[in-house]
């Protein structure tokens, strides 16, 4: 098996991240990307991703489905960001007591838009999004 460039790493990251499902070929590391919600009865998708469909369903024993993480590792995401100490303790506090809330997700996706932390938040979700990527892949590889 090749190794995964960073930039693939990143690149599986970004797309999940979008709500696309990600496949890697581990003999070649040629990466495959479809929509969560593709729809292949309707023509028109069919036809766009019929190639890499027609790849995915040739080559499947070559292929891993890089799963995205589950809703409780998004919400620990969320906790060690708002445990983090680059944030202030007020700011450190609201996101704590949002998390605590009903709707977490919600309300500290609204907490954080209207927040200084906002970029800051993209620049930590998407190293915790590549670590899960080569964790994932590390630990389905090793089987």
């Amino acid at each position: 098996m090749k190794i995964l460039s960073e930039s693939q790493i990143k690149e599986i990251a970004e797309q999940m991240d979008c709500g696309m499902r990600c496949y890697h070929n581990t003999k070649t590391n040629k990466l495959l990307f479809f929509p969560v919600e593709l729809d292949f009865e309707d023509e028109v998708n069919a036809e766009f991703w019929q190639e890499d469909i027609e790849e995915l369903e040739n080559e499947a024993t070559n292929y891993l489905e890089v799963e995205k993480p589950e809703s409780h590792d998004s919400f620990s995401m969320m906790q060690e960001f708002a445990n983090s100490t680059s944030l202030d303790t007020k700011f450190q506090d609201k996101l704590i007591t949002v998390l605590e809330m009903r709707k977490p997700f919600a309300n500290f996706k609204t907490c954080i838009d209207n927040s200084d932390y906002r970029e800051d938040w993209f620049r930590f979700k998407s190293n915790w999004m590549q670590k899960w990527v080569k964790d994932h892949l590390k630990m389905n590889l090793e089987e």
